[in-house]
């Protein structure tokens, strides 16, 4: 069995800063259009108290970068910012991002962001919402399959 890895790039920022995992879920649970119940929530408040990412992509039934990703795309009427979520088999950091893409591959309001510029206002809109303090910069988020 051979080991292959690949990189993808964009622009953007970490998702979680150690102690905002209340706030993404939080976010998502507001956003989402899905009624909790209030049991669920209360799971969901734990599992963030205890940081535990792998349950709470089980619970979403996808990495919680996806799952955000897929709201602000659904906020901004755009189609590509995307969750970056690396293999369990590395230390990297889940993401949200902005990949470059061609012209021709953007649609409706992805036209409206042209520059970095643009992306960063887009980002950091988002990254304070989710209580992240870092600002959106370039990342490569590494892959093995």
């Amino acid at each position: 069995m051979s080991m292959r890895s690949w990189s993808e790039y964009g622009f953007g920022f970490p998702l979680y800063n150690g102690d905002n995992y209340e706030q993404v879920v939080r976010f998502i649970i507001r956003n989402g259009g899905r009624d909790y119940t209030d049991d669920e929530v209360e799971d969901l408040m734990g599992l963030c108290k205890r940081r535990d990412e792998a349950l709470l992509q089980d619970f979403f039934d996808n990495p919680v970068s996806f799952e955000v990703a897929s709201i602000i795309n659904d906020l901004e009427g755009t189609t590509f910012v995307r969750g970056y979520s690396p293999c369990g088999d590395t230390d990297q950091e889940e993401y949200i991002g902005i990949e470059p893409c061609y012209s021709w591959e953007m649609r409706g309001n992805d036209m409206k962001i042209k520059t970095v510029e643009d992306a960063s206002v887009l980002l950091t809109k988002y990254a304070s919402q989710l209580g992240v303090s870092d600002k959106p910069d370039y990342f490569e988020a590494l892959y093995f399959g």
